[in-house]
């Protein structure tokens, strides 16, 4: 006895007909509205890319036969680069070894970046390392003339863009930049991000979730041949004014005791620590140490340091509104050690020198964390299940609850003895 197997035609579900039987028996076939405008979308993509990949091969064309040099060239001497870091405080702060880099490979070239948050663009205001900035100001179309034009007058030789950046490709071939490096995908809280026109990156490194921040933006460095970048972020580029002030407030608590500054403010209610758990540390720090206790953070979490402050046994100072994000590096500098949530203090301790307790929640500890000096640089994790997450809000805080006041404290006393050792080493010597 035979078997009988029944073979149809593979037939594409998007673009597959629906049968629709007519008055006369017949059966006729039509698409979906759904089907159709998705199939015209599809294809107005492909004849876009196609456009786009045409003009930037031709512009290659002129750029690296008729006129010189080539890309391999470029990438060795260029005379413009332009570099994208787009977001806040923290992701400028982890990218300033990157600037570095770029600047030491090329002293003599113009490098400009490519900033749009308020606070990332205000670290770098004065970067010694950088010619300029070039400013993103808005979504419209207009703001967007204005931005690809600014480009195209500086001309630069290199484009590179940073990992949180992805989707600038375009930008630099409208630019006309000449060479374009980056990551063809990045990882993004658990999504995986693609760069538009991949294909046009003349160099593009391979992305590893479990590196840092700092270290994956190195890695474009290193794409364009730059070797053995430095990978400690340093801020010290102060003007005098907010020195000078730094000094007067630090006058108003005066005492013998190491000077220790908390930060429990950020923008994600999901990675505050408890506001008792705040006040019962610095009460801890002012018996055990004779500590001098200041508090930061904007203006928006005023109320929330006056709570804790209320809490608190001992004396303490509330800095909160009261210094701009230019003055907060000077006065982190004069500080002896920080404790501070997963928020952007912790970046800005890490480039000004300054020990630092960070009390890791929800965050990606495996992407944000500082490994320059692991002895000074301490992060409190517990590990939860539901870590990293990436709510605003959580009703739960697990991740937040288990970490305890003894466990700040036992990380704080590491510090400040090892800071005191050296000093006496230092006296010594």
């Amino acid at each position: 006895m035979q078997s009988v197997v029944s073979c149809q035609p593979w037939i594409d579900e998007n673009l597959s007909p629906s049968p629709q039987s007519s008055p006369q028996g017949e059966r006729k076939y039509s698409f979906s509205l759904r089907e159709s405008r998705s199939n015209r979308s599809r294809y107005k993509g492909l004849m876009i890319d196609f456009i786009v990949r045409g003009f930037f091969r031709v512009s290659r064309f002129r750029t690296y036969f008729l006129k010189r040099p080539g890309p391999e060239d470029l990438l060795r001497r260029p005379k413009r680069i332009l570099l994208t870091r787009l977001q806040n405080v923290g992701d400028m702060i982890v990218f300033l070894p990157t600037i570095r880099a770029f600047r030491k490979a090329h002293p003599d070239a113009k490098i400009r970046l490519l900033v749009k948050h308020p606070g990332g663009a205000a670290i770098v205001e004065e970067c010694p390392d950088l010619d300029g900035l070039i400013r993103v100001r808005g979504k419209g179309l207009k703001n967007k003339i204005r931005l690809i034009r600014e480009i195209r007058n500086f001309r630069p030789d290199l484009f590179v863009i940073s990992t949180q950046d992805y989707g600038r490709v375009p930008w630099g071939v409208m630019g006309g930049a000449k060479v374009l490096v980056g990551y063809e995908k990045v990882l993004l809280g658990s999504a995986w991000k693609r760069e538009k026109l991949p294909s046009l990156l003349y160099r593009s490194p391979s992305f590893d979730p479990e590196e840092t921040e700092l270290r994956r933006n190195l890695k474009l460095a290193e794409a364009c041949g730059i070797s053995g970048p430095d990978p400690v972020p340093r801020y010290d580029w102060f003007r005098a004014d907010d020195l000078r002030k730094a000094d007067r407030l630090l006058k108003e608590l005066a005492g013998p005791g190491p000077l220790v500054v908390l930060s429990p403010g950020t923008k994600r209610p999901s990675r505050r620590w408890m506001e008792e758990r705040f006040a019962q540390t610095a009460d801890q720090l002012i018996d055990q140490y004779r500590a001098q206790i200041y508090w930061i953070g904007g203006a928006e979490e005023k109320a929330m340091i006056e709570r804790i402050r209320k809490q608190m046994k001992g004396e303490s100072i509330s800095l909160a509104g009261r210094t701009s994000l230019k003055e907060v590096g000077p006065l982190l500098q004069k500080m002896d050690l920080l404790i501070t949530v997963d928020s952007g203090p912790m970046h800005l301790a890490a480039a000004v020198g300054l020990p630092y307790v960070a009390l890791f929640g929800p965050g990606e500890l495996a992407k944000w964390r500082h490994a320059s000096d692991p002895s000074r640089q301490r992060n409190l994790y517990i590990g939860a299940e539901c870590a990293p997450c990436y709510r605003m809000e959580c009703d739960d805080r697990q991740c937040m609850k288990g970490i305890t006041v003894l466990a700040v404290l036992q990380e704080v006393d590491a510090i400040l003895k090892l800071s005191k050792q050296e000093s006496i080493a230092g006296e010594v010597q």
